[in-house]
């Protein structure tokens, strides 16, 4: 399990949202094919950029997994000579730190609009949030709030993006036992479908299966594998025990989150 890598042959645009201010490229594969429009989360750009650039990979091939749409994703290389012909700016500077392997996706443009936190889920986008709200649980991924919703709409189709703030808990000095034990969150709380899904009972049964099913398969092991040595060094013997931990006991985990959304 991994994800193809590509390689950047023009510099397109800054995006303008976002803290981190990702960039749009013209990409290749490796026999030169032309494959479209990525934007790239630099490396050089992110606070921390190998849990960041991890965080986004491992992710993404998790949502993709358990069936929670995403932006298709890509390993990125940015060469050296390429990035010294980017003008002399800010952005310049990001992508001259960023030579090498980046996280990329697709560019999604066509139709999708951000997640406006005051709009009410249609039928078709509660079991979507469900789960959505689940996995965020699951990675521990506080960067999906009303404040900044990192999720895209299209008919009643949510997209989720942004991983980067995800395994917060690999930043931690001393990691709290039973991290699936998760009524107690706060941050949970603040979460863009906390409200929306709040006072309800919901049937976890086919996402609880799915995730049964990943610990069966070490698909957590078989990703964390895959992800770029020099993204992994300093997380993998963090993230993986907590994957792993979460994963042995799912059906305290959405009891937990049942308790949580009384």
């Amino acid at each position: 399990m991994s994800i193809q890598t590509i390689f950047v042959t023009e510099f397109r645009r800054e995006l303008g949202s976002g803290r981190t201010k990702p960039c749009v490229f013209s990409c290749s594969d490796a026999n030169g094919n032309d494959v479209g429009e990525m934007v790239v989360k630099l490396r050089g750009g992110m606070e921390t950029p190998a849990l960041g650039s991890f965080a986004e990979y491992t992710c993404s091939l998790l949502a993709r997994y358990l069936g929670i749409a995403c932006a298709e994703p890509f390993l990125v290389d940015i060469d050296a000579a390429l990035s010294h012909a980017i003008p002399q700016t800010d952005t310049a500077e990001r992508v001259r730190k960023s030579i090498g392997l980046n996280f990329a996706t697709t560019y999604l443009r066509h139709g999708l609009s951000e997640w406006i936190p005051t709009a009410k889920l249609t039928a078709q986008e509660r079991p979507q949030a469900l789960n959505i709200f689940a996995f965020d649980a699951f990675i521990q991924n506080i960067d999906r709030h009303t404040g900044k919703p990192n999720l895209l709409v299209k008919n009643d189709a949510l997209t989720v993006i942004d991983h980067e703030l995800a395994f917060s808990f690999a930043l931690a000095l001393f990691p709290r036992k039973k991290i699936w034990r998760v009524q107690h969150d706060d941050w949970l709380r603040k979460h863009i479908f906390f409200r929306h899904l709040q006072h309800s009972s919901p049937d976890w049964n086919a996402l609880n299966k799915k995730f049964q099913q990943m610990h069966t398969e070490s698909i957590a092991e078989k990703i964390i594998t895959s992800v770029p040595s020099a993204w992994s060094d300093t997380h993998t013997d963090k993230v993986l025990p907590h994957l792993q931990a979460m994963l042995t006991h799912t059906d305290e985990f959405f009891h937990d989150l049942n308790i949580l959304l009384l």
